[in-house]
C-alpha cells in the first residue's frame, strides 16, 4: 500500500476515534428510548382504533377459511401453526 494512502488513513482513523471521545452513549440510548417509545404509543393508539367495535367485532367477520390455517400446535408439534 501506498505510504502516502497509509499516512492519510492513519489521520483519519485519528479523527474517526477524537469523535468517538465526545460520543455520550447514555444520551444516546436516551434519544432511542424516546423515539421507541413514541412508535409503540403510536402502534397502541391505531391497535385500540381499529379494535373501536371490540374484539368481538373483529371475530365475527374474520373468514373461517383463514381460522383453519392458524390452528393452534398439536401436542409434540415443533411448528407454531399447522399448515
Amino acid at each position: 500500500m501506498d505510504l502516502l494512502l497509509i499516512e492519510k488513513l492513519n489521520q483519519l482513523g485519528s479523527i474517526a476515534g477524537d469523535s468517538m471521545l465526545k460520543f455520550e452513549l447514555e444520551e444516546h440510548q436516551w434519544r432511542r428510548f424516546l423515539v421507541a417509545y413514541a412508535r409503540l404509543e403510536e402502534t397502541f393508539e391505531r391497535m385500540n382504533l381499529s379494535y373501536a367495535g371490540g374484539f368481538k367485532a373483529f371475530l365475527d367477520t374474520y373468514p373461517p377459511s383463514h381460522a383453519k390455517s392458524l390452528s393452534p400446535r398439536s401436542p409434540g408439534s415443533t411448528r407454531c401453526m399447522s399448515a
